[in-house]
C-alpha cells in the first residue's frame, strides 16, 4: 500500500541528502535492540523463532558452501532477497559482488542487452559496449528475482548461457566465460506455468536444484512481536523518534490481519506508524 506519510519521508530524506552539511551516523552508532527481542538480530533482519524460519535458516547455513542453483520459493513480501544475500554472504564468494535483478522489470526486447550486455552498434541507441549483469556479477552471486515473468524467448537464451557457463553479448561474436553462482526466486507455481506453456521444463530443472521455501508471515505469526519491536527500533533510527512499543490492542489487530504483504507489509505500517504517533507508543489511530 501507497502511504502519503511515507513518501513525503522519502522525499524530504532525498532532500537533505542534498545539503552540504548534512553528516551520517556511522553504522556502528546504533541503539540498543530492546532486550525482549531474543531472536538473532543484525541490521538488516530480525531472525524469527519458528520451526519455519529455523528450518530456513539451516537449509541456508548447508547450500552457503557450495554452489548449488538455489531457488527461492515464497509470497510476496517474505524476504526472498534478504534469503539470497545471506546465502551469499556466507559462501566463499562474499568478497565478490552480489548482483540483484528483478527479472519482472526486464522489457522482452532488452532483457538479453541487460542481462548479457551490448557491443557498441548493436542496435539503435547503444552508444557503447556495456556490460550486462552477469559480468558484473563475475566471481559473485546473480539473484534473478521473479524468474517466472522472463519471456519464452529471453528463458532460452539464459537457458543456454547455464548450460554452456558463458554468454555472448548482443552484436558481438565472440563469447565469454563466467563464474557466477545462481540464485532465483518466484512467487507463483513454476509447475504450473510450465503445464500452461509459460514456463521451460529445462529451464526449470536447471533452476531447481535446491530449493527453500520461506513462510509467510501468517505461518510465524507468534514471532510478529520481534518483527514489530526490530522495525520500530530501525525506524527510530532512521528518523530520530523514541517510540517504544505497540499498545496490546495494535498487536491484537496485526495478530489477526492476513498480510497479503507479508513481512514487507508489515515494515511499511511499521514505518508509517511511529511516524505518526506523538507518543512513545503506537496506537490504534497510528495504524491504516
Amino acid at each position: 500500500p501507497i502511504f502519503p506519510e511515507e513518501i513525503l519521508l522519502h522525499v524530504e530524506r532525498a532532500l537533505d541528502q542534498n545539503k552540504p552539511d548534512n553528516v551520517k551516523l556511522p553504522k556502528k552508532q546504533t541503539k540498543e535492540i530492546p532486550k525482549k527481542i531474543t531472536a538473532h538480530v543484525t541490521d538488516e533482519f530480525v531472525l524469527g523463532n519458528s520451526e519455519f524460519v529455523k528450518n530456513v535458516e539451516l537449509l541456508i547455513n548447508k547450500v552457503a558452501q557450495t554452489n548449488f542453483t538455489v531457488m527461492l520459493i515464497g509470497e510476496s513480501g517474505t524476504g526472498k532477497e534478504v534469503a539470497a544475500k545471506r546465502i551469499h554472504n556466507k559462501s566463499k564468494r562474499n568478497n565478490k559482488p552480489f548482483v540483484a535483478v528483478d527479472c519482472g522489470a526486464l522489457s522482452e526486447e532488452l532483457a538479453g542487452s541487460e542481462l548479457f550486455g551490448h557491443v557498441k552498434g548493436a542496435f539503435t541507441g547503444a552508444l557503447f559496449d556495456k556490460k550486462g549483469f552477469f559480468e558484473q556479477a563475475e566471481g559473485g552471486t546473480i539473484f534473478l528475482d521473479e524468474i517466472g515473468n522472463l519471456s519464452l524467448e529471453n528463458q532460452i537464451k539464459l537457458l543456454r548461457a547455464l548450460q554452456e557457463k558463458q554468454i555472448r553479448r548482443v552484436g558481438d561474436e565472440k563469447s565469454i566465460q563466467f563464474d557466477v553462482r545462481i540464485i532465483t526466486a518466484t512467487n507463483e507455481n513454476l509447475e504450473k506455468a510450465i503445464s500452461k506453456g509459460d514456463f521451460r521444463t529445462d529451464l526449470y530443472h536447471r533452476i531447481n536444484e535446491f530449493p527453500i521455501y520461506l513462510p509467510s508471515l501468517q505461518e510465524q505469526i507468534d514471532d510478529i512481536e520481534l518483527f514489530v519491536d526490530f522495525f520500530i527500533n530501525q525506524t527510530n533510527l532512521e528518523i530520530q523518534k523514541e517510540v517504544k512499543k505497540c499498545d496490546d490492542e495494535v498487536i491484537a489487530i496485526f495478530r489477526k490481519y492476513s498480510w497479503p504483504g507479508n513481512i514487507r507489509e508489515l515494515k511499511n505500517v511499521i514505518r508509517r506508524a511511529v511516524l505518526l504517533t506523538d507518543n512513545d507508543k503506537i496506537s490504534v489511530n497510528n495504524i491504516p
